[in-house]
């Protein structure tokens, strides 16, 4: 049996790379995945919504800590998406009402029947469990 996997929410990342008021806590869940504890999954999407927003704050050199993260770890998958897939995620965005970078994270969750670990409340509104990295940390550590 695999290791579970986690889809892990860019608001996670950001809250380490920029160094806000829980990112003691994302750290250590990143950690888990640096270990090879967990298997971590995160979207293509996320992936560059967080390089876009590093860059917004004048924090290039973030990117790279960001990608290093995510090249030098084999216990993260990035999920790429096809015009077909794009077209589900879409149909999910209106059907439960998510905003399109919220959607991606609902269908990759679904897709990997994953945890999936986010500080964004409007995941409360969905039938997807959403976890905050304290609670995986709780169980795991």
């Amino acid at each position: 049996m695999g290791k579970e996997t986690f889809v892990i929410d860019a608001n996670i990342f950001l809250e380490l790379l920029l160094e806000q008021e829980r990112a003691n806590e994302c750290g250590a869940l990143l950690n888990l995945l640096e270990e090879g504890k967990i298997h971590g999954a995160v979207t293509a999407f996320s992936l560059y919504g967080t390089e876009i927003i590093l860059e917004s704050r004048n924090s290039r050199h973030k990117i790279i800590r960001f990608l290093d993260l995510c090249a030098q770890s084999e216990a993260i998958e990035i999920l790429y998406t096809n015009p077909n897939e794009e077209q589900e995620i879409f149909r999910i965005a209106e059907k439960i009402g998510l905003d399109i970078d919220d959607a991606h994270q609902y269908w990759a969750a679904k897709k990997l029947n994953a945890r999936f670990v986010s500080f964004d409340k409007d995941f409360d509104k969905t039938d997807l469990k959403r976890y905050e990295p304290d609670e995986i940390l709780k169980e795991l550590v």
